[in-house]
């Protein structure tokens, strides 16, 4: 009986290692319901100078507050892409942003730094995040000798699917410990990334 019992426990818990190991497309659905649930489409990855990067990519309007009628307003042209981690709680941990992008196939878009806010040319940032708690963030490195760029290589007919490539470099923006990953370097490189981005309506 015990030894059954014992059997019974262990199989119990090699189920649940493979639940938790289970494939980032199988994942996307499990997590539908938790905040991080809207980035869990497309699919996006890159050759880490430090660890790589292996998400899901969504896309969506670029958007400011509307201070005189409320609420937000879009920019039809311009969109902003979110190349997003998920870990085993279904809790975002990595986000690299890029914004201002006019889609168009083939073109290279020079990824530029911007701390200050709203500008029409390409900009991207990265964060190190434990679902809303913002733990550590980076912002673009620019040396004569690195390239910072994206490339649309294709676009579906309705403009809701958008694949390319990119490779960015990142320099962290704070002076001060990172107390999820204190091996982490100051600065980042992603070389080789790939993605197929969804629409987001938002």
């Amino acid at each position: 009986m015990i030894q059954r019992f014992i059997g019974s426990i262990i199989i119990f818990t090699v189920f649940l290692l493979l639940l938790h190991s289970c494939e980032k497309e199988q994942f996307a659905n499990e997590c539908e319901g938790y905040s991080a649930s809207i980035y869990n489409y497309g699919n996006t990855s890159a050759d880490g100078s430090y660890k790589n990067f292996d998400g899901y990519a969504i896309f969506a309007r670029e958007r400011e507050l509307d201070t005189i009628n409320g609420g937000w307003k879009h920019d039809e042209l311009r969109k902003g892409f979110a190349f997003t981690e998920i870990n085993d709680f279904c809790i975002e941990k990595v986000k690299l942003i890029i914004k201002n992008i006019a889609p168009s196939i083939s073109d290279t878009f020079n990824i530029l730094y911007n701390l200050s806010g709203p500008v029409e040319f390409p900009t991207a940032y990265l964060f190190y995040l434990d679902g809303d708690a913002l733990l550590d963030s980076y912002i673009l490195l620019e040396a004569e000798e690195i390239k910072n760029w994206l490339v649309l290589d294709e676009i579906n007919a309705d403009t809701t699917i958008i694949s390319g490539r990119f490779q960015l470099s990142f320099v962290s923006a704070y002076d001060r410990e990172k107390s999820d990953d204190p091996n982490r370097p100051d600065t980042l490189h992603f070389t080789n990334g790939a993605f197929t981005a969804e629409f987001a309506p938002f």
